[in-house]
């Protein structure tokens, strides 16, 4: 907004943070990550308007609020599936596949030892497809507190995150 622009250093170092150690803390650094650049975002809500910023509104509407919907439009994307099962093989089947994927993510969220057993490959694909719905289950409840006004003003390392995400979000 104050005209800055962003360069790109080659010579940048950066450093990769630590995960949290549970999924549970997972969740907890994902829900406040997304809430509290959904909060930026809507403090900064001018530099959206691309008469002003063109580039820049596009970026970061691309960017940041339509990657912050994407539990959003899968769930959209489940309820049709639903409705057009009612009249197509391919969509019966394709729901059968969501559904599948729901119960693998559900039983490795609970760590059901089911998938140490499976060849190494697919313990890959599961472990990428826990992963992908455990981020976007951090982000739908981030996106839910943002909309419900629940704000995170601590930030909270990542070792003490998975005792903080089983206290109530606005005590934080």
């Amino acid at each position: 907004k104050a005209g800055y622009r962003f360069l790109f250093d080659p010579n940048a170092v950066a450093m990769q943070p630590v995960r949290a150690r549970t999924t549970r803390g997972e969740v907890a650094r994902r829900r406040r990550i997304v809430n509290g650049s959904l909060a930026g975002i809507f403090k900064m809500r001018s530099l959206l308007n691309p008469l002003n910023y063109p580039a820049y509104s596009f970026i970061l509407f691309s960017h940041k609020i339509l990657r912050r919907l994407t539990p959003l439009i899968v769930i959209i994307f489940i309820l049709s599936s639903s409705i057009m099962a009612l009249e197509s093989r391919a969509f019966q089947l394709l729901l059968l596949a969501e559904i599948i994927g729901g119960m693998a993510f559900i039983a490795s969220h609970l760590e059901v030892p089911v998938f140490s057993s499976l060849p190494h490959p697919f313990q890959r694909l599961a472990s990428l497809w826990h992963y992908f719905c455990l981020g976007n289950w951090g982000t739908l409840r981030g996106l839910i507190d943002f909309l419900f006004g629940i704000r995170y003003t601590k930030w909270v390392s990542v070792n003490s995150e998975d005792e903080l995400s089983r206290k109530n979000p606005s005590d934080q």
